[in-house]
């Protein structure tokens, strides 16, 4: 099954996980409207689930990071606009593409309350992000 490409894709997202964040838990019928709504890219999130890939790094009060690791990559998420940092390697057809399953995932675990916390201190933003952008942190801290 195919994702729908239809607009507003983020809006239909944070209707589906309403349920999830009052709540707490997915229910068969968050899982029954994922797919119906993502099709095999929310089956992807919903594997990626298992594995709590998602994480959001705090610089003091000044910045938040949010990112996903992937299978072979990190990437930079935006969670209020749909952003993935992998559009940056697949921008073909960028402006109507659907939401891809690592933006899927880490809203699926923002909502579930299970997103990986790491915190550092502002003036380490530079170094982090520059360790980021190299993979050279490893997420089993």
């Amino acid at each position: 099954m195919e994702p729908k490409k239809t607009p507003n894709t983020v809006a239909k997202l944070n209707r589906i996980l309403s349920k999830v964040r009052r709540r707490r838990v997915t229910t068969i019928d968050v899982v029954l409207d994922l797919i119906d709504e993502f099709g095999h890219v929310a089956i992807q999130a919903l594997d990626a689930l298992e594995e709590g890939r998602a994480y959001r790094i705090r610089f003091g009060r000044a910045y938040n990071v949010s990112f996903f690791v992937g299978n072979r990559d990190y990437y930079i998420i935006l969670p209020e606009t749909g952003y993935c940092g992998c559009i940056s390697k697949y921008a073909v057809g960028a402006v109507e593409r659907s939401l891809c399953y690592h933006f899927i995932a880490f809203k699926l675990m923002e909502s579930l309350g299970i997103v990986k916390e790491l915190s550092f201190e502002k003036r380490d933003f530079r170094w982090v992000i520059d360790e980021l952008k190299y993979k050279k942190i490893d997420m089993d801290i």
